[in-house]
């Protein structure tokens, strides 16, 4: 499995990130009572998007690392954190929600990532 490059800066920005906890459970509306809600599953992906800042040097690596790695951001990764906790564990890229590159001003990149499923370690592994 592809390792998170060490070029790369691995965190996103505070400011905007979104994360979506994994949907374990269904849900089944009743005539009437109660809806009946159950777990269908013990675990799942978190979905991560977000905004990274890339130097011109960390944007070729970055691109090296999605290109040969990852087969164009298929295959699984490890070495990158949950942004807000920290938490060690797998990821993948969407493979239809790619990412997207844009030069800001002081020569930089602003490279947004639209999707990053993330299955943390378990707590207590």
């Amino acid at each position: 499995m592809a390792t998170w490059p060490s070029a790369v800066p691995p965190h996103m920005l505070r400011e905007g990130y979104v994360i979506t906890p994994p949907r374990l459970g269904e849900r089944d509306d009743r005539e009437r009572g109660p809806a009946f809600q159950r777990r269908r599953f013990t675990s799942g992906a978190w979905l991560i998007s977000g905004i990274f800042y890339f130097t011109p040097p960390q944007l070729e690596a970055f691109e090296i690392f999605w290109e040969q790695d990852l087969l164009h951001g298929v295959r699984a990764f490890t070495g990158w954190p949950m942004p807000h906790n920290g938490r060690a564990g797998r990821a993948r890229f969407n493979a239809e929600e790619v990412w997207t590159a844009e030069r800001t001003g002081g020569g930089n990149y602003r490279l947004a990532m639209e999707e990053i499923e993330f299955w943390p370690v378990p707590r207590g592994s």
